[in-house]
């Protein structure tokens, strides 16, 4: 759009000046020589930029080095640059979590955690009051975690929400990849092997993530994506879908199922979602061998698409 209207005030400017003298318009190339220099000046300024960065990451540094970087520096990269940082922040949360994690069992400290806290979730400092925890969660927190109880125990968790202040300037697909993740982060659709978000919204989360890897196709990030739609697919078909004594469809389910087959999205997983839907209640609700077949089938259909 911007490379239109500057056309168009170019022509403009060639028929309201028609008239001048050959030094008045040997001014015009001036200004575009101008305009050049400051795209040269500003790339070189970039590429200085990545070229400190790449300093960075060549010595030692921690997660927190980096997320410094992008706060001082992400304004000015490009789309790509931007893109960049962030997958070099998420590759160096994912190499130091273990150690993170590490941390957080040395000593008493989960016992700490246990025994002052009545929270599942901590995200900053201000949340506890022991000193000692203070500490920790701060250093957490300064390197881009969130800490979260898991099967009873807190855990490092990285905080994909904080990148969105980045991926604003990204490219698109790792905008949407940043934008899918950190829904599944800030509340995973599967705890301890139950499904913990709703149906209607684990259905959202699948059209997301179909979105993406029908848009973006050639990003680096789609068999990520297309990882967690398998998996968001196979929580919304096996997911605590039918209940003991008659293993029939449990009523949650069948009201969401129900809201899905009616959708006029046009969507790989409810073209395939409908035919075992079919089934289901062709067998009275009921999990049948034939509904597990189906089941089955359905799920591989819909990933076929994607391999």
């Amino acid at each position: 759009m911007k490379k239109i209207i500057l056309i168009m005030m170019l022509a403009l400017g060639l028929l309201a000046f028609s008239g001048c003298s050959k030094d008045e318009e040997a001014q015009e190339p001036a200004g575009e020589t101008e305009n050049e220099a400051a795209q040269q000046e500003s790339a070189a300024g970039e590429a200085e930029i990545m070229g400190s960065f790449d300093k960075l990451l060549s010595g030692e540094y921690e997660e927190k080095d980096i997320i410094a970087f992008a706060d001082e520096n992400i304004d000015m990269l490009s789309p790509e640059n931007t893109s960049n940082v962030i997958l070099k922040l998420e590759e160096a949360q994912r190499t130091m979590q273990e150690k993170r994690m590490s941390e957080l069992f040395e000593g008493d400290i989960q016992q700490k955690f246990m025994t002052q806290l009545q929270k599942s979730v901590i995200y900053s400092a201000g949340d506890v009051n022991d000193e000692e925890l203070k500490e920790i969660v701060q250093e957490m927190t300064d390197n881009g975690y969130f800490l979260m109880m898991m099967e009873g125990d807190f855990y490092p968790v990285i905080n994909y929400e904080a990148y969105k202040k980045y991926s604003k300037n990204a490219t698109d697909d790792i905008k949407a990849y940043v934008d899918i993740v950190a829904d599944e982060y800030s509340e995973f659709a599967s705890m301890d092997a139950h499904l913990a978000v709703s149906r209607d919204e684990l259905l959202e989360r699948i059209f997301r993530s179909e979105d993406f890897l029908e848009k973006y196709s050639d990003s680096q990030k789609f068999d990520e994506i297309k990882e967690l739609y398998s998996q968001y697919a196979g929580f919304y078909l096996y997911g605590m879908s039918f209940e003991p004594p008659e293993d029939k469809l449990s009523k949650d389910a069948m009201e969401s199922y129900e809201k899905a087959v009616k959708t006029q999205k046009d969507s790989n997983f409810i073209k395939h979602f409908k035919g075992y839907y079919e089934t289901v209640k062709s067998e009275g609700y009921k999990r049948t061998e034939k509904v597990e077949k189906e089941r089955q089938d359905t799920l591989g259909g819909i990933m076929e698409k994607y391999n």
